[in-house]
């Protein structure tokens, strides 16, 4: 892109006939399909490589990042599909955001100045409120910090603090209050972060399941990681607990998925929801488990004299799945899942075998890509850690291909409601339009975000008549009367 302005510059003088072929050229070829993904996609994807710890612009000066933002902004520039970005950038953001992948929060509110540059307001007001929604967590993690300290010296709780509402509220159109405020937590909790210390059990007779009881581990829910400050953190039970409560309109929609917890982030979990509903009774917490992440501390691995400890890095499932082997010296798949109460058999399979790869904390009993049910897993004691901490990688971290069609299919019902707000917003005004006008009228409100199809603009009008938004003229059936 940039050579081609300079081209234009320097060889056509800046020729509007030029100009606007070369613009047509980049709108031809960049909403082209490339295989299944588009350029919608591939955007969004390559902003996350610049603003993932893991990615190429975690390698890069800050001044480089800012470079290849500004780039991708004036490449989105020709993208038609605005809306499908929006929503893969939500996604991939939570992910970031969460589970603490990203390197630089100016980077963020930066590329967001920037799309709000381009597009307006309206366009990143879900982005804005998930990085409102992570400083605001911060305050009432401050304030459980304060109720829980309060509680244990006995101080009764100020009766304004009780009647109070949190900070956050919703923005948009959530009905139902019960899904005003998403919790997450890696111990299964609503949008919040927890981080949790699993102190050593009593000696058992088997040195792996001693090991691996003495573990550290960080709860989270739809957000990862604890990274509120240590002043701010609370010790329950021996665990370093801290949440993050997040707005549910803001952020991406995320499947509720049962998991049986270990009891110290049980009772993490019923704390901070003591807490919570002192604060407000018209909000319910729902606790996501998919997005969490932990730290458990262990002395199972003695393959390697010079890291007798580990710290492992992992998610909220993969906690689940380590502490059972306090219990029992082996488990089948089956006895896994069962034990850990994850329904979905498949993503039994992709937890397990997360630990059994990269970093084989988990010893198989067979081999092969298959696992049956029957197949049975053990602490690999013999493992030589070369570090004492690693990040063992998590199927949540990824946005995997069941989520990529979600977010297709939510793009598909939005335009749908685009559609049918642009059709009522067009006739309203006009009152009575014919079908050629009508469509052209919406085609003009919606190109800004992205082109529909003649055929969705008529379907959606035939909706419309079904629900008496609209009729059709009584004697010119191509013509369309609002009803008010």
């Amino acid at each position: 892109l940039d050579r081609c302005q300079a081209l234009m510059k320097n060889c056509f003088g800046s020729n509007p006939v030029f100009y606007k072929a070369m613009r047509d050229a980049f709108e031809a070829f960049l909403n082209e399909k490339i295989g299944k993904a588009n350029a919608s996609e591939l955007l969004a994807e390559y902003c996350d490589a610049l603003l993932n710890t893991s990615g190429v612009g975690a390698k890069m000066s800050e001044e480089s990042v800012e470079e290849q933002l500004d780039r991708v902004v004036r490449l989105f520039e020709f993208v038609s599909e605005k809306d499908l970005y929006l929503e893969c950038s939500r996604k991939l953001l939570a992910k970031r955001l969460l589970l603490e992948r990203s390197h630089s929060d100016d980077a963020e509110r930066s590329l967001i100045a920037k799309l709000k540059q381009r597009c307006g307001t309206h366009y990143t007001t879900k982005l804005e409120g998930m990085i409102t929604d992570m400083n605001l967590s911060r305050d009432m993690q401050k304030a459980f910090a304060k109720w829980f300290a309060d509680r244990a010296a006995g101080i009764p709780a100020p009766a304004a603090a009780v009647a109070a509402s949190p900070p956050e509220s919703t923005s948009g159109d959530a009905k139902d209050v019960s899904d005003a405020m998403d919790v997450s937590d890696s111990a299964g909790a609503p949008s919040s972060n927890s981080a949790v210390w699993l102190p050593p059990p009593p000696p058992l007779l088997s040195p792996p399941k001693t090991a691996a009881a003495s573990a550290a581990a960080t709860a989270v829910a739809l957000v990862a990681g604890a990274d509120a400050a240590p002043s701010s953190a609370v010790v329950i039970s021996g665990v370093d607990c801290s949440v993050r409560v997040l707005t549910t309109s803001h952020w991406p929609t995320y499947k509720e998925d049962a998991l049986n917890l270990p009891l110290e982030l049980e009772r993490c979990i019923m704390t901070f929801r003591e807490f919570y509903d002192a604060r407000t009774s018209q909000r319910v917490l729902r606790w996501m488990h998919s997005l969490g992440k932990g730290h458990l501390e262990c002395t199972a691995f003695t393959g390697n004299p010079k890291v007798p400890t580990v710290e492992l890095q992992v998610s909220t499932h993969q906690i689940a799945i380590l502490t059972l082997f306090n219990d029992a010296d082996e488990l089948s798949l089956a006895q896994i899942r069962e034990r850990s109460g994850i329904a979905d058999a498949q993503q039994v399979r992709m937890y397990v075998m997360s630990l059994c790869k990269k970093y084989p904390l988990l010893r198989r009993g067979g081999s092969g890509r298959e696992i049956a049910d029957g197949e049975l897993f053990a602490l690999n004691t013999a493992y030589r850690p070369l570090k004492r901490r690693l990040l063992i990688p998590s199927p949540s971290a990824k946005v995997s291909e069941e989520e990529k069609e979600a977010t297709h299919s939510n793009v598909v019902e939005d335009r749908k409601h685009s559609i049918e707000a642009a059709i009522v917003r067009v006739m309203k005004q006009a009152k009575s339009l014919d079908h050629q006008t009508l469509v052209v009228d919406v085609s003009k409100m919606l190109m800004p975000v992205f082109h529909p199809e003649p055929k969705q603009i008529k379907n959606r009008i035939e909706d419309l008549i079904t629900r008496e938004y609209l009729k059709r003229d009584e004697n010119n059936s191509s013509r369309y009367e609002y009803l008010a």
